[in-house]
C-alpha cells in the first residue's frame, strides 16, 4: 500500500518536531545545570550546600527524542521494497 505525499509530509513534520523538542530539552537542561546561580547556597537552597542534586534529565529524555526523530527521518528517506 503506497503512502500519500500528505502522509509523508506529516511524518517528516513529526520527526522534525521530535528532534527540535529533544534539542530544546537538552539545551534547557544543560543551561540550568551549568548556570552559575545554582552554585550558590543563597539561591532558594539549591546550591551545593542546599542538597540539590542533578538528575541529568536532559540525557534520558532529550537524547531518545533526538534519536527517534533521526530514526523516523532515516526510515522515511530510505525506500523499502514492499513484501
Amino acid at each position: 500500500m503506497a503512502s500519500s505525499k500528505q502522509q509523508k509530509c506529516a511524518l517528516a513534520f513529526a520527526a522534525v518536531c521530535c528532534i527540535l523538542f529533544g534539542c530544546a530539552i537538552a539545551a534547557c537542561g544543560l543551561l540550568f545545570q551549568y548556570h552559575d546561580d545554582y552554585d550558590e547556597d543563597r539561591t532558594n537552597g539549591m546550591g551545593i550546600d542546599g542538597g540539590y542534586e542533578y538528575y541529568y534529565t536532559q540525557y534520558w529524555l532529550g537524547a531518545p527524542l533526538i534519536v527517534l526523530g533521526i530514526l523516523i527521518l532515516s526510515l522515511l528517506c530510505c525506500k523499502a521494497k514492499p513484501l
